[in-house]
């Protein structure tokens, strides 16, 4: 009887414990650790796409309500908020890419449509 008290009391011991630990770890967790960064998040985003594309910013992205616009190689680059920003960045890999090769420089190039439009 003795035995089966101790047993049950470290149970219990030990789960009031693990809730305490738990209760602890819960109110001490940083608030912002989950949370998107909203405003500079589709910037910061779009920088490490394109530095890992190998595309190098002239200019720091502006902002508007639906669009990231970019200076690249003197080219004003549009991106959507609303398109996956690797698709639009290997787009643009691609259209840089083809561009060199024909030598026709645009002076601007919209990614927020389905069909990238080139502006020369």
């Amino acid at each position: 009887m003795k035995k089966k008290f101790l047993v049950i009391s470290g149970i219990v011991f030990l789960i009031s414990i693990i809730f305490l630990v738990y209760l602890f770890l819960s109110h001490f967790r940083p608030p912002n650790l989950l949370r998107p960064i909203v405003g500079e998040n589709y910037k910061v985003r779009l920088v490490q796409e394109l530095s890992s594309k190998k595309i190098e910013l002239h200019t720091l992205p502006d902002e508007s309500d639906d669009a990231l616009i970019a200076s690249i190689s003197g080219i004003l680059v549009y991106f959507s908020k609303n398109k996956d920003l690797s698709v639009q960045a290997t787009a643009l890999q691609m259209i840089l890419g083809k561009t060199t090769i024909d030598n026709r420089i645009p002076k601007e190039i919209d990614l927020r449509f389905s069909k990238p439009i080139l502006r020369y």
